[in-house]
């Protein structure tokens, strides 16, 4: 398929679904990616791992995590050709009418919380692979984010509850933005997006905007895209 009709796909997909409100703005959509385009996606990040081992990204509070850079990371110029599958993958993700489209969506809150205004987004893209028994405290996402964003690659539908979950402070818990994890015991689990195929789930980060996961089964291997935008 041609680059702009996946991206035609996506921004249809985005445009059209709703911004769900409580207890904080966010979107689901489901088939994000035309379907011929997902597969080959699937296919490109599979071999990823393992012919970049050295680019793994540790993650030395979360070892069941293991992620893989998708483009430049912070400080890195972006290239100037694509060079490679995974280069292709980062220019289709941070196309300027899709970034504009999704940065739309949340344009009330964006601007509320920078003053009034929009400011320059700078994409951070990894592909990740959560093992067995990992877990992930509540938590709002740092004050530097623009929109948290993840695209499911599960294999099918048959563990959606290690999807990311939504939870809402009970008393006494910290409300705030920051990276902070806390305990599950103060918090209430009201939804989980479950991990389907193809799934996408965004959101602003806010006050209240607490989100983790729950410990993934045995057996299981959660493969999600994180497409994250800070403020440059």
């Amino acid at each position: 398929m041609h680059p702009t009709e996946i991206i035609g796909h996506m921004i249809y997909r985005i445009s059209n679904a709703p911004v769900l409100t409580w207890p904080y703005p966010h979107l689901i959509v489901d088939e994000i990616f035309p379907a011929p385009f997902y597969e080959k996606l699937v296919s490109i990040l599979e071999t990823v791992r393992i012919e970049t081992p050295d680019a793994e990204i540790p993650d030395t509070v979360y070892p069941k995590r293991h992620a893989f850079p998708i483009g430049p990371q912070e400080g890195e110029t972006p290239p100037e050709a694509i060079d490679s599958p995974t280069d292709a993958v980062f220019a289709l993700l941070t196309d300027p009418t899709l970034l504009q489209c999704l940065i739309g969506r949340f344009s009330k809150q964006i601007t509320h919380r920078f003053g009034g205004e929009i400011p320059r987004a700078r994409p951070n893209i990894s592909y990740v692979h959560d093992e067995s028994d990992y877990a992930l405290g509540p938590h709002t996402d740092t004050a530097r984010k623009l929109l948290s964003t993840l695209i499911y690659l599960a294999p099918d539908d048959r563990f959606p509850e290690a999807g990311t979950s939504i939870y809402v402070p009970g008393s006494g818990a910290p409300v705030g933005l920051s990276n902070n994890h806390y305990d599950r015991k103060t918090f209430v689990r009201v939804a989980t997006v479950p991990y389907r195929p193809n799934q996408f789930f965004c959101f602003v980060p806010v006050e209240n905007s607490f989100h983790g996961v729950e410990t993934i089964g045995k057996d299981v291997l959660r493969r999600v895209i994180l497409h994250n935008l800070y403020a440059a």
